[in-house]
């Protein structure tokens, strides 16, 4: 993703959005050392002290997964498997099923089933000198346990049901599925959907049925 060109406009806010929020992850974690780093600049792992932090996505490679695998293995001694795995037609994971065993009476699983991409999976291991390990899956980079937010749940429900095709507005600008699947969903303030002949005529969508007008809280919540 770092080597593609995108209009000046879309580029500027893609990286008013994305540069907080790596910026927020990495003070998070107050990183020490940057353990791994993939060949295709997409973070595998950060260190603090005794804990770190994998995520497995929805374009994770064979590859990929198999070192994380080993790696965790020979360095934690905790056995990470894949029980299910299927990708679409894009090479993209539509199902998932992960678990783990510290082989101190510790064990978890994690499984999506999904028509479309999985949402990233985010795992945590913590080794505590008294033993007594944390380790877990989560569906968020803070890798907390947090109750469901429906308003939240319902955003990600329709973007990820967007055609491929979609005509897709942010902020006045036009955006691509790709790109709006790149977004955090945190940054998205409303999301219309217009389906009336005028709305379509005045964005030049008369050959789609609808058009999807997103608006952003990026300039009062930087």
């Amino acid at each position: 993703m770092l080597n593609t060109t995108y209009p000046s406009k879309k580029k500027s806010w893609k990286y008013a959005l994305i540069l907080p929020v790596l910026s927020a992850f990495l003070l998070l974690f107050k990183v020490q050392t940057v353990a791994q780093v993939k060949e295709n600049g997409r973070q595998e792992s950060v260190v603090k002290n005794n804990e770190i932090g994998y995520v497995f996505d929805k374009i994770s490679s064979n590859d990929e997964l198999e070192n994380s695998i080993k790696t965790i293995k020979e360095e934690y001694n905790i056995d990470l498997k894949i029980a299910r795995k299927k990708r679409n037609e894009k090479g993209e994971l539509i199902e998932l099923k992960l678990s783990f065993d510290d082989n101190k009476g510790l064990a978890g699983t994690t499984e999506q089933i999904r028509t479309i991409p999985i949402r990233p999976i985010f795992m945590k291991i913590k080794i505590n000198s008294n033993g007594k390990n944390e380790i877990g899956f989560f569906d968020n980079h803070e890798m907390l346990l947090k109750p469901k937010d429906p308003v939240m749940e319902n955003k990600i429900s329709l973007i990820e049901s967007l055609k491929d095709n979609a005509i897709i507005y942010v902020d006045g600008n036009l955006f691509s599925k790709d790109d709006v699947n790149e977004l955090d969903v945190n940054g998205l303030e409303s999301i219309k959907i217009l389906k009336d002949k005028e709305s379509l005529r005045k964005y030049n969508a008369t050959n789609q049925k609808v058009v999807i007008i997103i608006v952003t809280n990026w300039e009062t919540k930087k």
